[in-house]
């Protein structure tokens, strides 16, 4: 019998509980514990989005045939046609914009470089940020190129099993990932890391 997610997943818990322990910890430890509380955050996330990776790829029969599988449904294409809306390219571009923005005048970058004594800690807290931050946008590409080869001719929407896309890898783990002990929780810890990290960001 196939799983079916009757509701949407709820995720009041995980977006208001951290909201409270954030503020505790930001009176007692002050920008320092939030910048090191960033820090395991994303180690948590992209150790947690690894192992879906990794089994999603064992599981899938090896990283060769996820990416023929993502090649025949046509999501590595590297077209440069300015007149698609997502292409490699525009993503591509984008994503220097934004994270060059980001990385020049966001409040959560200048907190980072300000918890720092010198000009050079606050460049290697900046570099350390911007390899864990590609690390962790590489398997969260990862991850959905696996979502989308398990259910390469299927899909869960049109089939009922769930009600919206959002739900897909929740759905996923829960779907193909089951037989792993421990893995709906590992991924309760990431999301719970992801919101914690965005609300304190």
């Amino acid at each position: 019998m196939k799983p079916k997610m009757n509701k949407p997943l709820r995720t009041e818990v995980l977006t208001e509980a951290p909201i409270l322990f954030q503020t505790s910890y930001i009176i007692k430890g002050r920008i320092r514990a939030v910048v090191w509380t960033d820090v395991f955050q994303l180690i948590v996330i992209v150790i947690g989005f690894l192992i879906f990776v990794i089994a999603g790829i064992l599981q899938l029969g090896g990283f060769v045939n996820l990416l023929n599988i993502a090649n025949e449904g046509h999501r590595l294409d590297m077209n440069p046609l300015i007149t698609e809306r997502y292409n490699f390219y525009n993503t591509f571009g984008n994503g220097l914009f934004a994270f060059g923005a980001a990385y020049s005048i966001t409040p959560t970058y200048a907190q980072r470089v300000c918890a720092v004594k010198t000009m050079d800690e606050a460049k290697r807290v900046l570099k350390i940020n911007m390899v864990g931050f590609t690390l962790l946008y590489i398997v969260l590409y990862l991850a959905s190129v696996v979502a989308y080869a398990s259910y390469a001719g299927c899909d869960p929407v049109l089939e009922g099993r769930i009600d919206v896309y959002n739900q897909i890898f929740s759905f996923y783990i829960i779907d193909k990932l089951n037989y792993i002990w421990g893995l709906p929780g590992i991924y309760a810890a990431t999301l719970a890391s992801g919101t914690h990290n965005f609300v304190n960001g």
